[in-house]
């Protein structure tokens, strides 16, 4: 039984390690690796202690929630950065591209998470309480991955000045 925690998580520690050297990869600046990941470990964080506040056990089908909501959260930050950064060779202003990125991706990744929730939800129909918990969870925590991506992404990337990220 210890065996499954520390294989979940090695495989988390491991995940976030990929998502790091994969940011560094793209966009090669702070702003645009750290702030990502603190997005989607804060989601994961506030869906799995809500989770808790609420009753739902972690079972073998919600455990995979925070794994999940690290790829939709980094899904979000990369859309909005890539979008963000080529603004930002378009742009006199860092703000005026922080602007326009948020305008261009902002619908984008609202109906992406918006689609992911309803998808999950439906698994409110199922007969295992363990299904429906994980979909209710689940759904829960994209809707934290996107208030987050909205708000905490753009305020980070406002201390960006005059580098274009890439």
């Amino acid at each position: 039984k210890h065996y499954n925690h520390y294989l979940s998580l090695f495989g988390a520690i491991l995940c976030v390690v990929v998502m790091f050297l994969v940011l560094i990869f793209l966009f090669r600046h702070p702003l645009a690796v750290f702030p990502p990941l603190f997005v989607v470990a804060a989601s994961a964080v506030i869906t799995v202690g809500t989770m808790a506040f609420a009753g739902i056990p972690l079972t073998m089908l919600t455990n995979i929630l925070p794994a999940f909501l690290f790829c939709v959260g980094i899904g979000h930050s990369v859309h909005l950065i890539s979008v963000y950064r080529d603004a930002m060779a378009e742009y006199d202003d860092a703000h005026e591209a922080l602007e326009h990125a948020l305008a261009t991706t902002g619908v984008p990744i609202f109906y992406t998470s918006l689609t992911t929730m309803v998808g999950l939800m439906s698994f409110g129909f199922a007969d295992l309480e363990a299904i429906r918990e994980m979909g209710f969870a689940g759904a829960y925590g994209v809707g934290v991955v996107f208030v987050l991506s909205i708000t905490l992404l753009p305020a980070a990337l406002s201390f960006n000045r005059t580098h274009p990220m890439g």
